[in-house]
């Protein structure tokens, strides 16, 4: 069954349910309930993943209810209840990936057990120290520069502190969009060639010089540093993370779209065609068959496949997944990830 912990009027979910990542959060999925409560709005959305990045953009909203197979409502309530053929989908907390695994934030709890005594004056040191550490199952935050390691999973209130739970990642693969180009992170993994020599102290900037540099294909990730690399090819590396130029992107409708100048998607979705390119766009967006868009003499064509073939003259733009925004940047929902 589920059960649940209450601190001021909050609710979170730690056993039961089905965990759903998307639009940057983990959502809680509960087949045959719905949440209690009124309707955000009166308006259903067509698709789960364009509903939950909507209510995820929304303060009021604290989940959706999936009625049928097309019907899909923002809710302000956070509770659910008992109701045949229905799905509930209750918002999280924002993920974060340190090490190859994911962690969420639960303000007022802690876990009971400690590994150890050491103590991480950082919250990124000690999810990393975590990630490595099989037996750890959590990190909890006692004050601004106390961070310790948890074993078990026994929680308990506390007003000071901060839980960390660590998740089920075995991998962590998602893309985001910077300076009109896709990029595509993968872990635990490093790019190997080297573009300049330098090393650079984030990702903000490891992603300009990288834009920048005419050699540069991608850059490594590895202990808070960042290198810039020459070549593609990915070597499995625990503690890495590789950054992957893509692309040209463009970001539109709730969906990250990958463009390819000279090529044209497969499979047809619709005979209609269309003469403006967000008429196009806004109809794929709203239908989870359709994959992507393609310019074909001078008419824009909705496509049911993502592979494309080579043509001067044409263009096409894939589906590559909802997107939030966040910290200036577009990022699509994680995938890799297992229950």
């Amino acid at each position: 069954g589920t059960k649940e912990r209450k601190k001021q009027g909050r609710k979170f979910w730690f056993l039961g349910g089905k965990k759903y990542t998307s639009a940057g959060r983990v959502w809680g999925m509960y087949t045959n309930y719905k949440i209690k409560g009124t309707k955000v709005s009166k308006t259903p959305y067509t698709t789960i993943s364009a509903a939950l990045l909507a209510c995820g953009s929304k303060g009021a909203c604290r989940g959706v209810n999936k009625i049928g197979s097309t019907e899909f409502y923002m809710m302000k309530g956070n509770s659910v209840e008992v109701n045949k053929g229905t799905s509930a989908y209750l918002q999280g907390d924002s993920v974060e990936v340190f090490g190859d695994y994911s962690y969420t934030s639960l303000t007022g709890f802690q876990y009971t057990g400690f590994i150890d005594k050491t103590v991480y004056k950082t919250k990124e040191k000690a999810l990393v120290a975590c990630s490595k550490n099989p037996k750890c199952t959590g990190v909890t935050k006692t004050d601004s520069k106390t961070f310790k390691l948890n074993t078990g999973s026994t929680v308990k209130t506390n007003s000071a502190a901060t839980l960390y739970p660590k998740g089920g990642v075995s991998k962590s693969s998602y893309k985001f969009s910077y300076s009109n180009t896709v990029w595509e992170v993968k872990a635990p993994y490093k790019l190997t060639g080297v573009a300049d020599t330098k090393e650079y102290p984030s990702r903000d900037k490891a992603l300009s010089k990288c834009t920048q540099n005419s050699k540069c294909v991608g850059f490594t990730e590895t202990g808070g540093k960042f290198k810039l690399n020459s070549k593609k090819k990915l070597v499995k590396k625990a503690s890495h993370k590789a950054y992957i130029k893509g692309n040209m992107a463009a970001v539109s409708h709730g969906y990250m779209w990958e463009m390819l100048p000279g090529y044209y998607l497969e499979g047809s979705f619709s005979k209609k065609t269309y003469t403006v390119y967000d008429d196009a766009l806004t109809i794929c967006a709203k239908n989870d068959a359709c994959k992507g868009v393609s310019l074909k003499n001078n008419k824009f064509h909705l496509n049911s496949k993502t592979t494309y073939v080579k043509k001067k003259g044409t263009a096409c733009w894939i589906q590559r997944g909802a997107t939030v925004l966040y910290k200036s940047y577009y990022w699509t929902k994680a995938t890799g990830y297992k229950g």
